[in-house]
């Protein structure tokens, strides 16, 4: 199946300072290669890429999907969504990142995604150099299911319809 999911340097980097995602190696988008074009999804990608100033370390996931021919292994969009994770982290892996950040390309950012940055910045920090040693997944965008508040800025708990999350090299 190695024709169905690929990576590809994202090619939109802007030249901001801020860097929302400081803490961590990598930033991947899932998204669906349709030949010869940039779908909506991806365009707002680029911009969500330019708001979050993280194009610089930023990658494409690009999957054909399910109905495409070398992917007929897989019949069912988390499967796809599942095997594209796979793919991501061996990148990954392969290139020494110890965080990274997975991103589905119809994430929806926040108005107030700036305010109290480097507060949220230092709690997310401080629980990367907790969980170093441990298997991490932070979900960043979710629904949850249930959850119960483990800080200011974090809940623990369990999750759905999670768009973006961050993985350590544990994870």
């Amino acid at each position: 199946m190695g024709k169905c999911t690929w990576i590809e340097e994202f090619r939109y980097s802007d030249k901001s300072k801020k860097d929302y995602f400081k803490f961590c190696d990598a930033v991947y988008i899932m998204t669906m290669k349709k030949p010869g074009q940039i779908t909506n999804n991806q365009k707002t990608s680029i911009f969500n890429t330019h708001q979050l100033g993280c194009g610089h370390k930023t990658f494409w996931c690009l999957t054909k999907g399910i109905k495409d021919k070398d992917c007929n292994k897989m019949t069912t969009i988390p499967q796809n969504v599942t095997y594209n994770t796979q793919v991501i982290i061996k990148h990954a892996l392969k290139n020494k990142y110890n965080n990274i950040v997975i991103f589905e390309d119809d994430v929806i950012l926040t108005n107030n995604l700036w305010d109290n940055y480097e507060e949220k910045v230092e709690h997310i920090n401080y629980f990367l150099k907790k969980m170093i040693n441990k298997p991490l997944s932070l979900y960043l965008g979710y629904q949850p299911q249930y959850y119960y508040r483990y800080s200011k800025y974090l809940n623990k708990g369990r999750f759905f319809f999670t768009h973006c999350y961050l993985l350590n090299v544990m994870g």
